[in-house]
């Protein structure tokens, strides 16, 4: 996962882009276990995706600040993909009050075996709460 500019999530005074070198407490899941799917489902001609995304719990706005990561899923009911340049759209949301906690899905694209998804994250940063524009890359780990 990586945002758009660098960020100092753990308040340690050092910025980073890579948000995953900012977390500082992880909770529940090691971070090669983050996992996407994306399923088409033929009775209803509608392309699916689920995701996991790192959401922060604040446990402390002041200092010294406390600020954990767990691993939490989005959910979207139908996106296209265009196969021509492999764009991702977001046709209908699933979860739209678990997106409203754990981020946006603004779109994203497939190429290499790899998808990136494009989401807008509610973060707690050195500057207080912010929405982040965030990238989160997987790779396909299957042969």
């Amino acid at each position: 996962m990586y945002s758009e500019e660098p960020l100092d999530l753990n308040f340690d005074n050092i910025y980073n882009t890579d948000l995953f070198e900012e977390m500082d407490c992880q909770v529940v899941y090691p971070l090669q276990l983050y996992d996407a799917s994306v399923e088409y489902h033929e009775s209803s001609d509608r392309l699916e995706i689920i995701f996991d995304v790192s959401n922060s719990q604040v446990y402390s706005e002041s200092e010294p600040y406390q600020q954990c990561f767990v691993n939490q899923s989005l959910y979207y009911s139908k996106i296209l993909v265009d196969e021509s340049t492999g764009d991702v759209s977001v046709i209908t949301s699933g979860t739209p009050e678990r997106e409203e906690e754990f981020g946006y899905l603004t779109g994203g694209h497939y190429n290499e075996r790899k998808l990136h998804l494009n989401v807008d994250k509610i973060l707690f940063t050195s500057e207080g709460w912010q929405t982040i524009p965030i990238h989160i890359v997987y790779e396909w780990n299957n042969p």
